[in-house]
């Protein structure tokens, strides 16, 4: 996986990771930001533990949600051509994160929105479901209301993508069921998140 430029955002003030100028570089590539505390080795094959433990450490909120976005964005190719809720959802969201768009505009998008309807038992259906929860709870990570949840809602993005691959493949999946058919996407959303972040040990402090 190519990572972003490694642009550092050094931890100040408030929150690990925290930068007031902002997620994004003035060519709008993300920065990287520079973690307070090393990633534990259990991150690295599992994006929703990567999200949540981010959560938990009290990174930059914002960035967080760009990450999460991110991987929201790998389920797309699951959602039916004509249905762009989902994408606008997840890009109100990163608007938000860099400071383009209110919490009122994030939530308009989910309100458009509403709940995902399952009414495709096909593994095409199933995955196109899993997509749209995992957008919606990308979504909902940036709003007020889901703040005491973020943990929770930040670990649910990565797993609905998983459950996105896994039911495009062999059909209708509950978010604890079949764990080996989701592994190799957890992973791969452990990379999206992490690539987002520098580890303190990749800083040469000489």
């Amino acid at each position: 996986m190519t990572k972003p430029p490694a642009t550092l955002v050094r931890p100040e003030g408030g929150q690990t990771g925290q930068d007031t100028g902002g997620p994004m570089r003035d060519d709008d590539t993300p920065k990287r930001v520079l973690l307070r505390n090393p990633w534990p080795s259990y991150t690295r094959t599992r994006g929703d533990w990567a999200l949540e433990w981010l959560v938990k450490q009290g990174v930059d909120h914002r960035a967080v949600v760009l990450a999460a976005c991110e991987c929201a964005r790998l389920a797309l190719v699951h959602v039916p051509d004509g249905e762009e809720r989902p994408r606008k959802a997840i890009e109100a969201a990163e608007a938000w994160a860099r400071g383009e768009a209110t919490l009122d505009e994030v939530d308009s998008t989910l309100d458009a929105f509403s709940a995902p309807v399952r009414d495709d038992f096909s593994p095409r259906g199933w995955a196109a479901y899993a997509a749209q929860l995992a957008a919606m709870s990308a979504a909902q990570l940036a709003c007020e209301e889901y703040i005491r949840e973020a943990s929770r809602e930040a670990k649910r993005v990565a797993m609905y993508v998983a459950n996105a691959d896994r039911a495009r493949i062999h059909g209708g999946v509950g978010i604890h069921d079949c764990w080996p058919g989701r592994k190799a996407t957890l992973t791969r959303c452990a990379d999206v998140v992490r690539g987002r972040f520098i580890d303190p040990s990749e800083v040469d402090h000489g």
